[in-house]
């Protein structure tokens, strides 16, 4: 028979483990403020053509100008990249492509030196934030490295492995990509995803010319790239 001082202990200790899975179960189900700053952005959100007017307009007039005088020099706000972004996967929908449900909520957001991207999974109740966080930095040769740094659930940390499950699930869909003879900028944009999320350098070029990065800023919403045209050798 227990004593009145043992029960009193196990008591104490099943109020703790029911206190700890209450903060957790809070924890998980809270959104990120850098998913919720952008968790209605959609596809005719006027970033999207703000981003093509500033950047991919911008990278263009960099890339035309043959004496290398025009430098890229554009602030990115993650409104613009999860519009476009947002807009570009409704465009993949509209074409026939079977996209996976994770991407439906898809949205990118900038922290302090890391680009975030963060998604809802689930419906109702059972629904929650996903983020994968990234350090950002710029490689010798002026190529974009982007390294995993953790992954969350709301606001909890995640196990390492969870994020290499979000790999190998982008790996097995750019996979059936190529199975089914899959060309254009669309496996491309799925190969550098796929690069990124395993830590490989990004490049931005094309077959003679791209754009040497020389500085990365990222802030809270919003990331600051320099660049200027550089010319391949091969």
């Amino acid at each position: 028979m227990w004593s009145k001082s043992r029960k009193r202990t196990v008591s104490a200790l099943g109020a703790a483990a029911l206190a700890a899975l209450l903060i957790a179960a809070a924890l998980v189900k809270t959104a990120p403020d850098v998913y919720s700053r952008t968790a209605r952005v959609g596809a005719d959100h006027p970033g999207a053509d703000r981003f093509n007017k500033e950047v991919v307009n911008g990278v263009g007039n960099v890339l035309l100008d043959k004496s290398g005088g025009t430098r890229l020099d554009v602030v990115i706000t993650e409104e613009m990249a999860s519009a476009r972004l947002v807009r570009f996967l409704e465009e993949r929908r509209a074409r026939g492509d079977r996209l996976p449900a994770a991407l439906a909520g898809l949205r990118i957001g900038f922290e302090p030196g890391r680009l975030v991207l963060a998604t809802r999974m689930g419906r109702g109740l059972s629904s929650l934030v996903v983020s994968q966080h990234f350090s950002l930095l710029v490689t010798e040769d002026g190529r974009l490295r982007m390294e995993p740094v953790g992954m969350r659930a709301g606001l909890l940390p995640l196990p390492v492995g969870l994020s290499r499950r979000l790999t190998q699930s982008l790996r097995a869909h750019l996979e059936r990509l190529e199975a089914k003879g899959s060309r254009g900028t669309n496996l491309v944009l799925w190969r550098a995803a796929l690069g990124a999320m395993e830590g490989e350098p990004v490049a931005l070029e094309g077959k003679k010319l791209g754009i040497r990065l020389e500085r990365l800023e990222a802030e809270r919403g919003r990331l600051h790239v320099v660049g200027r045209r550089s010319e391949r050798d091969d």
